[in-house]
């Protein structure tokens, strides 16, 4: 394994890696983000998945936790004269990106020789949590806000999973947190740095198969749902480090999904505004993300926004997307409704090419999107 390391994102100190699981900042209480030595890489190993990419993950050969994670395809369409890459993430195990952050998570858990972890999550997280815990016999309880989707709940039970019903996400992750005084280790997606760090392999896969396809011209946008923001953090870090190999030479325009609903980085960053309800979007609905802040340096140094959207657009952009075959649930949804405001308010222009993961599946709320898509509800 490279050298990897954790720093505070706020004051600056410093953490090993290797000894116990780290956080957040026993100093301040912020976030922490993992750095490594970019030095002698190799870029990609002869592992499956987002293993090809071990080089650039803080963890060990021994403890590779491959459950089919990665190597998700990549689909070229034409969208109203821009190009729009989109990587259909919900084809990965549990039918989300996550499972790339749970994959890395639990291969550094093991390595630790911890037994017993929790996450605090409105569904895709915790459900992928579980599916690894339990393929790795780690004892895992999930803490739910009483609003998540039913089938998504579920699914946690199914993996074998404690499910913890709360009154909302704030509790949940008082809850969550709280847990580790009764001997388990808080993973939490919010606020685990290792977690990005499985997220921004999908960068690097971006990168391996536009070679392979003989494709030259790199996104000049990126267009994403933001919650938590990991997805957002994790694919500018594989930019970023991409850029740092020579792998790559230009830097993408971050553009990030909210719904009206709750929308925190609308006060920070440019934003284009939306009227009308988000009710679909529950998968973002995260007021207070810990890495706000975070986010919001991405933006903006990139010159990107925030776009948001309501559930008519979601609803538009649902139907176009079953069209093109693609089964996937409102919040991956959201992403094409926003590529269509940037269209209308002319940020893109024919010729434009633009990255666009489909985040997760619709096969999960088969009965809602036939509802929506059919307008019977």
């Amino acid at each position: 394994m490279h050298k990897f390391w954790l720093k505070c994102l706020k004051c600056g100190r410093v953490y090993s890696l290797s000894s116990k699981w780290i956080w957040r900042c026993s100093s301040c209480y912020s976030p922490l983000d993992t750095e490594l030595d970019l030095g002698k890489v190799t870029i990609p190993r002869n592992y499956p998945g987002i293993w090809k990419f071990i080089d650039v993950l803080p963890c060990s050969e021994k403890f590779i936790t491959y459950l089919g994670e990665g190597s998700t395809p990549l689909v070229i369409r034409e969208f109203r004269g821009v190009k729009l890459l989109l990587k259909l993430e919900y084809l990965n195990p549990t039918g989300s990106f996550k499972d790339r952050g749970s994959a890395v998570t639990l291969s550094k858990v093991l390595e630790l020789g911890i037994h017993r972890i929790c996450e605090d999550s409105s569904g895709n997280a915790g459900l992928s949590l579980a599916a690894y815990s339990s393929s790795f016999s780690v004892k895992c309880r999930i803490y739910v806000p009483r609003d998540s989707p039913e089938s998504k709940r579920h699914l946690i039970e199914l993996f074998g999973a404690e499910l913890i019903e709360c009154p909302s996400r704030e509790v949940a992750y008082r809850e969550a947190t709280c847990a580790e005084l009764s001997g388990y280790t808080y993973v939490g997606h919010l606020w685990n740095p290792i977690y990005i760090d499985g997220v921004k392999t999908i960068a690097y896969e971006l990168a391996l198969q536009l070679r392979e396809l003989s494709i030259t011209d790199f996104p000049s946008f990126v267009v994403v749902p933001v919650a938590s923001g990991t997805l957002l953090l994790g694919l500018a870090k594989g930019f970023r480090e991409l850029k740092q190999l020579g792998l790559v030479s230009s830097d993408p325009i971050y553009v990030a999904v909210q719904g009206t609903d709750v929308a925190p980085l609308a006060r920070y960053v440019k934003t284009i505004p939306c009227e009308g309800s988000s009710s679909l979007l529950d998968a973002l609905r995260v007021p207070n993300p810990p890495r706000l802040s975070q986010l919001v340096d991405v933006i903006n140094k990139s010159g990107g926004l925030c776009i948001l959207t309501n559930n008519n657009h979601v609803i538009k952009a649902l139907k176009t997307l079953c069209k093109w075959g693609f089964v996937v649930e409102p919040t991956s949804a959201s992403v094409l409704a926003a590529i269509e405001k940037l269209i209308d308010y002319r940020i893109l222009e024919s010729g434009d090419v633009v990255f666009a993961p489909l985040t997760g599946s619709g096969l999960k709320v088969t009965y809602l999107l036939l509802k929506l898509t059919t307008g019977s509800c």
